[in-house]
């Protein structure tokens, strides 16, 4: 007998660290919890058999846990990379980084020396270009410029 799960869906509303707390439980209770932890790729790239079984039913379950909004937008190929991924865009060091990415952009002016512009709009390019929002609301945008304003005793927040 197969055991059956409800799961909450990660819509990027609600807390991240509670939902992989229930992720994990979940892949712990289907024996796939290793997924996540080690590449289970064979050197040449491949899994075994039993490892491409077990990375099957990880990915699955943690698929059938996130937002149609989300997993649609997942580049990894295995359930590792996956769990990675997802921990690069949605723990608070994420972002903490696209808050010092926006005070970067905001900080960005023209210069008096600046006639036309020119310097002005290669540095806003270039901060521009290294932001990497992936999937952000306009309303996580707002906060994050909100935040983006507290000075240095608020970093911690």
């Amino acid at each position: 007998m197969e055991l059956e799960f409800t799961y909450f869906k990660f819509d990027r509303s609600g807390n991240f660290t509670e939902w992989q707390q229930v992720a994990k439980m979940a892949l712990r209770a289907k024996g796939a919890i290793k997924v996540i932890n080690s590449n289970l790729r064979e050197a040449d790239g491949t899994f075994s058999d039993a490892n491409e079984k077990l990375d099957g039913t990880a990915s699955y379950t943690l698929n059938a846990m996130l937002d149609s909004k989300i997993s649609k937008n997942i580049k990894s190929e295995n359930t590792f990379e996956l769990w990675k991924e997802l921990n690069d865009k949605y723990t608070s060091a994420t972002i903490n980084r696209i808050v010092g990415q926006v005070q970067e952009l905001i900080n960005c002016h023209m210069e008096p020396d600046d006639i036309d512009g020119r310097m002005y709009w290669d540095s806003y390019c270039a901060i521009a270009r290294n932001i990497q929002f992936d999937e952000i609301t306009c309303d996580q945008l707002v906060r994050v410029i909100g935040l983006a304003g507290l000075n240095e005793k608020f970093v911690s927040i």
